[in-house]
């Protein structure tokens, strides 16, 4: 395994264990949501066979939950709007994903910047975008 897709695999379980567990992703005193995400069409997914996938998507999840796959050849907007005011809006170009808005308050995942195929190789964070605070990821995957 490459050395940056071991710190990616590393960075992902930290950021999946800080979404189960809450780790700076709520205000005290407020409890994260239980429900899934509700407003926006295919809540749930079913893992695409890996023979099935393209060469290069990203995966959405919500709350360390896969919540969508979108090839990078299929360029659109992905909202993703939780119910409870949490609202995330991740742009999908051909070669790239940014995170176009989320509704928290500190907008790291904002300023991530967008990962594409040709840097996600020298970002500290590697194909990872994450909204701590909304409980949203975006995982780049491109086939060596």
């Amino acid at each position: 395994m490459k050395k940056r897709s071991l710190m990616a695999v590393c960075f992902g379980m930290f950021a999946a264990m800080a979404l189960q567990y809450g780790c700076g992703a709520q205000p005290d005193g407020v409890a994260p949501p239980v429900a899934p995400p509700t407003a926006t069409p295919g809540a749930t997914l079913e893992p695409a066979p890996a023979g099935d996938l393209p060469e290069e998507y990203i995966i959405i999840y919500v709350r360390d939950i896969p919540y969508k796959i979108v090839p990078l050849d299929d360029p659109q907007i992905v909202t993703i709007d939780q119910g409870n005011g949490m609202i995330n809006e991740i742009a999908v170009g051909a070669r790239d994903v940014h995170m176009a808005h989320a509704t928290c308050a500190n907008q790291d995942c904002v300023e991530q910047g967008e990962v594409t195929t040709t840097n996600i190789d020298a970002r500290v964070l590697g194909g990872w975008i994450v909204c701590l605070p909304n409980g949203v990821s975006v995982q780049m995957v491109v086939k060596e």
